[in-house]
């Protein structure tokens, strides 16, 4: 089941790339940063900074690809990540 591990990886690094970038421009859009509330806008950074961590072992697990199996937690992981 890992054949198609590479597609879908890049699927989901460029559905979350982009939701980061959306995630960006909303913290810093000034419409936003004066009516957001406080804990709204901690609340949009940690999702931002949560999603951007996942992206980037996603990546990472994406680029070992074959040359290193994954053992069972990590792949287990890195499936409900993508889903």
């Amino acid at each position: 089941m890992e054949g198609g591990g590479g597609i879908m990886a890049s699927a989901a690094t460029g559905a979350m790339s982009s939701l980061l970038a959306k995630l960006a421009e909303l913290l810093g859009e000034d419409c936003y940063q004066n009516q957001m509330q406080r804990g709204t806008r901690r609340e949009v950074a940690f999702l931002r900074d949560e999603l951007s961590s996942m992206n980037a072992l996603l990546e990472r697990l994406a680029d070992a690809g074959a040359a290193a199996p994954l053992d069972p937690q990590t792949r287990e992981w890195r499936d409900q990540v993508r889903e």
